[in-house]
């Protein structure tokens, strides 16, 4: 009998996977932890299959992985005999990596091992004969096989020794390594017991990573070096550095709370109190999703901040001043903007006014003030980096959402600029989903819904952008997929996300949701779902932020049999935007008179309501918004047909064509079912040619969602179509893409 030895080679991050998959008897498993399990094992299936075996809840697919799995007692015993054959010497030098971590050069591993260099060198050489250590590596450095390996190496050394060799190991780091390895070296100094080391080498890291613009990785640092107990003095430093980095980092929830423990032991003095204070209400206001509250804290640091810095009273002012749909009524924003211009004439630091300048000119956008444009001309040449880039992200927002296509345009190419040259996570989101607003805003549908999709995946720790992600998601799978319940959970969801929300978040999603109910026929489900934005709307006075809302209120009170109070909404409106820079909210007004003369004449299809449609639809145009031209149009249409008018299916057709260019399918197909419901029927022109045996768009939308498992009645809601119709081109589908059931659609319609 012959026995032969065949020694395996270690599988890849994709094979690991895959196995691991097989051991849990599921299709695949996440690829991030498919790469940590590599990690971890080494590739060696044996390892492998003990670590999923032993791992808890091993029926069930990992997700969201956290620290490492238990440690299989096959993988200690196995390194515990090989530790047990080696000589002393050995052993220390396995202990050194074992505490390193890393793979580690012999210099490295000698000086924490605390041997020669020749002993080092034939300890090395015997550890990896029984192969309990690998390399050399690229980098020259030695290391265990697998992640496992070396914590069960870890394990062995006795707990009393651990300290020893992890100071060795932070002082080795420092003589051995540049540049210095300092959060490294922090995590040895803290498990080696000497915690006010850890926080300097900590403080220096964020340092460091501050000064090259990294403000992710400086605000972890110096929330660890905070954890580490600190003295009283370099806790309050840090803090106030940790302060100043983290409103362009992204930080999750213990940034405030750490930064509220320090300013709860009052050892802060008036200045860095305030600072805090104020740099705490922006981290609340721009990321915590906690609105009044950071106005409130900012509020509180205005005292503080004017015993030492009139420019730091004066920025702070100036941000309570920004407006918001859920902040405080516009008067009074108005009144702080005063208080910070009182103040600026005495702000002699350059960065502090250039600070207080970037925020009166973002007020002054969002109020829709005809001064703002002056106030932005006023910004300074040497407004660069982070500031450039919040501050014209702002404008570009204000400018998109007044209705100022060209300003918007121009800001937000200032902003990309300055994004880019700068490692700001917030900020990158910030002017990405600005971007994804206003090309929602401009009908650029092509391509946005992936886009926004992403947007919504990355800024969820963001409540403002995460919520204007999750807008356009929710407005795109409406208006381009027909997909009404999808869209309003996403909808519901952005209203429950959005922090403070400049006049974006809230009004748009109430108005698709009422356009989602008119659609179906239930105008007082319309009307119901309005009432809260209006709520906000009219607390605020923020009448220039109504522009997506009051139209389809003032549509749906009509319909509902409420023609007097859409009279005083849309005189509410005309009020609040009278002295205002808004001329999106003034084509709302235009189309909102057009409804209501047009309900005043019912029987009249010509001026002055036609009058006004066609302003209105010729203003939308110009400030290039293409759905509000064919809302209007389509509005413009039904009027006529219901008069009995002629040109109203002609009109009507014209917003289907426009619809059309922005591949607004839900809205196409709402429209041919109004002029179905007027007794108007679509005719093909002449010399058209037919889809013979290719999918019409109504086909394949039918089919799409056929294949999602929706039911008929399901598609018919979803698509604005009759059950009957729905029947019609589910059997089409089916016999266009020769299958016989609605499982297998999915499967062919992509060919």
């Amino acid at each position: 009998m012959t026995v032969a030895e065949h020694h395996l080679a270690p599988l890849s991050a994709a094979e690991t996977g895959e196995l691991a998959a097989g051991l849990l008897g599921v299709q695949a498993v996440p690829e991030e932890f498919a790469d940590r399990l590599h990690r971890w094992t080494g590739g060696l299936p044996y390892v492998v299959e003990e670590v999923m075996c032993g791992w808890p809840g091993s029926t069930q697919c990992p997700d969201g992985v956290v620290g490492e799995p238990p440690l299989p007692a096959s993988v200690r015993r196995v390194v515990v005999e090989r530790l047990r054959g080696l000589p002393p010497a050995a052993r220390q030098v396995v202990a050194a990596a074992a505490v390193l971590g890393e793979p580690a050069p012999v210099e490295l591993l000698r000086s924490v091992a605390g041997l020669g260099e020749p002993e080092t060198r034939r300890a090395l050489a015997a550890a990896l004969r029984e192969g309990v250590l690998h390399g050399p590596f690229r980098d020259g450095g030695y290391a265990f096989p697998y992640g496992l390996a070396r914590r069960a190496a870890y394990e062995a050394v006795a707990e009393p020794e651990r300290p020893v060799l992890h100071l060795r190991a932070a002082r080795s780091l420092a003589r051995h390594t540049s540049p210095y390895p300092l959060a490294g070296m922090a995590g040895h100094y803290r498990r080696a017991g000497r915690p006010v080391q850890a926080a300097r080498c900590l403080e220096a890291a964020a340092d460091r990573a501050a000064g090259l613009g990294d403000a992710g990785t400086a605000a972890a640092h110096y929330l660890d070096a905070l954890r580490d107990g600190p003295s009283p003095e370099a806790r309050d430093r840090i803090a106030l550095k940790l302060a100043r980095v983290a409103p362009n980092a992204r930080p999750g929830p213990q940034v405030p709370a750490a930064l509220r423990q320090v300013l709860g032991r009052h050892s802060l003095g008036p200045g860095p109190s305030g600072e805090i204070r104020l740099l705490l209400g922006l981290l609340l206001r721009n990321q915590s999703g906690s609105g009044l509250e950071a106005l409130e804290e900012i509020a509180r640091a205005v005292p503080d901040l004017l015993v030492v810095s009139t420019g730091q009273a004066a920025r702070a002012l100036a941000i309570t001043a920004i407006p918001s749909l859920k902040g405080w009524p516009v008067g009074e924003h108005r009144r702080l903007l005063a208080e910070a211009e009182r103040l600026l004439p005495g702000v002699e630091e350059e960065d502090l006014r250039s600070a207080v300048l970037a925020n009166r000119a973002t007020a002054l956008a969002l109020m829709g003030d005809p001064t703002a444009w002056e106030a932005v001309a006023d910004l300074p040449d040497t407004l660069t980096g982070e500031a450039a880039a919040r501050v014209y992200a702002n404008l570009a927002g204000a400018a998109n959402s007044l209705g100022h296509p060209r300003r918007a345009r121009a800001f937000q190419a200032r902003a990309w600029q300055a994004v880019r040259t700068n490692h700001a996570p917030y900020l990158e989101a910030f002017v990405e989903t600005t971007d994804v607003v206003a090309a929602f805003t401009r009908g650029r549908w092509q391509g946005l819904l992936g886009r926004a999709e992403r947007a919504e995946t990355q800024y969820q720790d963001v409540p403002d952008f995460h919520a204007e992600a999750l807008l356009v998601c929710g407005l795109l799978r409406l208006h381009t997929k027909g997909q009404t319940d999808v869209a309003r959970r996403l909808l519901e969801r952005a209203v429950r996300t959005t922090a403070l929300d400049t006049g974006v978040v809230l009004t748009a999603a109430a108005a698709a949701v009422a356009r989602v109910h008119l659609a179906a026929g239930r105008p007082s489900r319309a009307v119901q779902a309005v009432e809260e934005a209006l709520r906000h709307v009219r607390r605020t006075g923020a009448w220039v932020w109504a522009t997506a809302l009051v139209p389809p209120a003032v549509e749906a009170l009509i319909r509902d049999g409420r023609p007097g109070e859409a009279h005083r909404l849309g005189a509410e409106l005309a009020a609040g935007i009278a002295d205002r820079d808004a001329p999106a909210a003034r084509a709302a007004l235009l189309t909102c008179r057009a409804l209501l003369t047009a309900t005043d004449a019912p029987q009249s299809g010509q001026a002055p309501s036609d009058a006004l449609y066609a302003s209105a639809a010729d203003e939308w145009t110009r400030l290039d918004r293409p759905y509000e031209a064919a809302y209007v149009k389509e509005a413009r249409g039904l009027h006529l047909l219901a008069s009995g008018v002629p040109g109203g299916r002609t009109v009507l057709h014209e917003a289907i064509a426009a619809y059309q260019g922005i591949d607004a399918v839900w809205d196409v197909l709402r429209c041919q079912r109004e002029l179905r419901e007027h007794g108007q029927t679509t005719v093909r022109r002449p010399g058209a040619l037919g889809y013979g045996d290719h999918l019409s768009p109504r086909e394949r939308a039918v089919a799409h969602l056929a294949s999602l498992g929706l039911s008929n009645r399901e598609i018919a809601r979803e698509l604005v179509l009759s059950h009957r119709t729905v029947e019609h081109h589910v059997a089409r589908a089916l016999r266009k893409l020769g299958v016989s059931s609605r499982t297998e659609i999915g499967s062919h319609l992509g060919r």
